[in-house]
């Protein structure tokens, strides 16, 4: 188990949301029987999410709690469920500037993907928490989080990182490696000229125009390349 702890939320994604909206109402630090009041939530519950809330930046530390102004434009993008783009966009900004949040999703960068349970139990690993429980609702909490910043995408079971989580240079990084291992053949025309006897007197000119467009990886390319130049050789040869 991890040395270092991190606190995972201990409720739902729709329960943390509650509780976020519920704290933006409130102008000045208020104390948990406030906002448990206000939506109705024992205070425990909304006391088992504050630590994960202070340490994305959601809310200010002290005795009582207050929405920190990137609490703020969050919540009010959530007071709007049809705004999915700018709240997509405020989770991202959280998120990337969370240590921990953007450990989790290189980790899923490295493995090429993860699977939910898998995904959980490292999250939980990660946090130094047992896997208990309400431990458990807290990773997939976290989970839904990364799939609403659209940081991480499910395809077929499986999470893996998002193309909006790559920074500028990753980006740079990437297009490069894709240039030095792909190359496009275009347009490659390889034409051969051969004449055919007709009963003895007429000839017969053709002209055969092989056209090959063809995306390969430089891996492959010893396997296609052989090939190719068999089939142009043979042709040259039936021309002699």
């Amino acid at each position: 188990m991890s040395e270092e702890k991190f606190k995972l939320p201990g409720s739902s994604y729709e329960e943390l949301i509650k509780i976020i909206k519920a704290y933006k109402t409130f102008s000045a630090a208020v104390p948990l029987y406030e906002v448990s009041k206000l939506i109705n939530l024992h205070r425990t519950n909304i006391s088992r999410n504050v630590g994960f809330l202070i340490a994305l930046g959601i809310l200010e530390s002290g005795k009582h709690k207050k929405i920190s102004p990137t609490g703020v434009k969050l919540a009010q993008s959530l007071n709007y469920p049809e705004m999915k783009d700018e709240i997509k966009n405020n989770w991202q900004e959280i998120v990337q500037q969370n240590d921990f949040l953007s450990k989790t999703i290189t980790a899923i960068k490295i493995r090429n993907g993860m699977d939910q349970q898998t995904l959980e139990a490292h999250i939980a690993y990660s946090a130094g928490q047992p896997k208990k429980s309400q431990i458990m609702t807290g990773a997939r909490t976290v989970i839904e989080i990364l799939k609403v910043s659209e940081l991480i995408l499910e395809i077929d079971g499986k999470y893996l990182a998002g193309s909006n989580q790559l920074n500028r240079t990753e980006t740079a990084n990437l297009k490069r490696e894709n240039i030095e291992d792909e190359q496009i053949i275009e347009n490659q025309t390889e034409t051969t000229r051969f004449s055919i006897e007709k009963d003895s007197k007429q000839i017969i000119n053709l002209n055969i125009n092989i056209q090959l467009n063809i995306d390969y990886k430089q891996s492959i390319l010893n396997e296609i390349g052989p090939s190719i130049n068999s089939f142009i050789q043979s042709i040259r040869e039936n021309n002699k």
